[in-house]
């Protein structure tokens, strides 16, 4: 475990640090340590932003980690957390397992105090689970903080493989743990409670496949998860998804495949529109804590005479589409995920989602905002694109329970030697109903003005072709 100690502070406190005169302390953000969303819960790291935060620098020298460091404290519900790193503009705290999620109408106040003298005090939305993987830039995008079992970084995952990856915010534990401390070295293990759903290369493992989930033992808020890598990885993409919440998706490398020759295509967003057509209005900010996510896309592609089974994944940070190629018997099979017909009307009850929110109702001080009774989103406040877009998609045909989408299936030709055409652009093609894909994607009440998601089409293990969409946001 201790191999892994440097990788992990860099992912806490690697950033531009500026050493700054005394001020009065005041707090511009607060953020995920992990990911670097709004997205956050107790026990997780988190970074906040603002002047005068602290004096000069300083770095936490051990464990059990300081709530008083270079003449800074900090509260989060009045309750001490424990720091790793302060300077005049940044401040690094766990927030602590202790405080307690808020009751309706409750303010979670984060408060820094720098030599005595208290900040302005900064609301929070508080969630029980916010889950975030550690990255190499230690800022929550591009490549994961892999490791194989000897605590060796790898660049590259295979079927098979033994991985450890580490995370913030997977929640509560059994036992719990004192949150300056963290697990023992000595044990017990302290194992994540809530129900966790790891996606490598597009395939959700089976329970059996992670092997452990839990506080790594020894560092104070950093989870550890050990899984085995599952087989048909259609892309290098790594996520976690808990209590309705999606995680940042973050790459790990794979070998493409051999199984195709004069691959061309392209993937374009339908909600938001990326790239925008020619006489597009720009998106209204929204204004639910759940929005759509659609997207279409265009591949074209020899199969090879020895080819053998691959796949295509159109894949977004919510939904995607993967088309499973079995070349021995000529024919493929895709899987969309696609709107539930409750879901496209506004109404997310019994789905995945606890709790949505009207942002027209956030206070940008306390971070306080006001549910949807009973989940459902107001016919007036559905966008009318983001409506348009959802009934342009199939309803699903397979029904997931509890969720807030189905899955579409579809099936066509697929014969070693031949071409392959899949268009979701063009409503005239033959294979028109595989090639888009659209789900809902929750996104947490913050500092944000927009909020960047990518969409990606991947050929046989490769990536052929992304774009990026953009979300306009409500915010503090």
């Amino acid at each position: 475990m201790k191999h892994a100690l440097p990788v992990v502070v860099l992912s806490l406190s690697a950033m531009v640090h500026v050493e700054g005169a005394f001020a009065q302390p005041s707090i511009a953000a607060v953020v995920n340590g992990a990911s670097y969303s709004a997205a956050l819960a107790p026990g997780c790291w988190a970074v906040i932003f603002g002047t005068g935060l602290a004096q000069s620098p300083a770095t936490a020298p051990s464990v059990p980690l300081p709530t008083t460091l270079g003449g800074v404290s900090v509260t989060v519900a009045g309750v001490a957390a424990p720091l790793a790193y302060v300077s005049p503009t940044q401040v690094n705290i766990l927030i602590p397992f202790e405080v307690p999620l808020p009751a309706f109408g409750a303010e979670t106040a984060v408060v820094v105090s720098s030599g005595g003298v208290p900040s302005n005090s900064y609301g929070i939305p508080l969630n029980r689970d916010a889950p975030a993987i550690f990255t190499l830039n230690a800022q929550g995008t591009g490549s994961a903080i892999v490791l194989n079992p000897s605590f060796q970084l790898v660049n590259r995952v295979a079927p098979a493989d033994y991985i450890i990856l580490y995370a913030a915010g997977l929640g509560p534990t059994d036992p719990p743990v004192a949150s300056a401390s963290g697990a023992s070295s000595g044990g017990p293990l302290s194992y994540v409670v809530d129900q966790l759903e790891v996606y490598v290369g597009e395939q959700q493992l089976s329970p059996s496949a992670i092997l452990f989930a839990g506080l790594a033992p020894g560092f104070p808020g950093v989870y550890q998860l050990n899984l085995q890598v599952p087989a048909g990885l259609a892309t290098d993409r790594i996520s976690i998804r808990e209590g309705g919440w999606q995680s940042n998706v973050v790459q790990a490398g794979i070998a493409a495949g051999q199984n195709v020759a004069n691959v061309t295509g392209s993937i374009l967003g339908l909600y938001p529109y990326s790239p925008p057509p020619a006489g597009f209005q720009p998106l209204f900010a929204l204004t639910a804590s759940v929005t759509l996510q659609a997207a279409a896309f265009k591949v074209s592609f020899q199969i090879l005479p020895s080819a053998q089974p691959f796949t295509v994944a159109a894949v977004g940070e919510a939904g995607s589409a993967i088309i499973s190629i079995d070349p021995a018997k000529g024919t493929f099979t895709g899987l969309s995920t696609v709107p539930t017909a409750a879901t496209r009307t506004g109404d997310f009850y019994q789905t995945e989602f606890s709790t949505i929110f009207d942002w027209n109702s956030c206070d940008p001080v306390t971070a306080l905002c006001t549910p949807f009774p009973a989940n459902i989103i107001p016919a007036s406040l559905l966008d009318p694109s983001q409506v348009e877009v959802e009934y342009s998609l199939p309803l699903p045909n397979t029904a997931v329970p509890g969720s807030s989408t189905g899955l579409f299936q579809s099936s066509g030709s697929a014969i070693p030697g031949s071409t392959v055409t899949i268009d979701g652009t063009d409503a005239s093609s033959s294979n028109y109903s595989a090639g888009a894909f659209g789900a809902w994607l929750e996104l947490p009440y913050g500092p944000f003005a927009t909020h960047d998601s990518t969409l990606t089409l991947f050929v046989d293990g490769q990536s052929i072709a992304s774009t990026t969409v953009t979300y306009p946001l409500l915010h503090r």
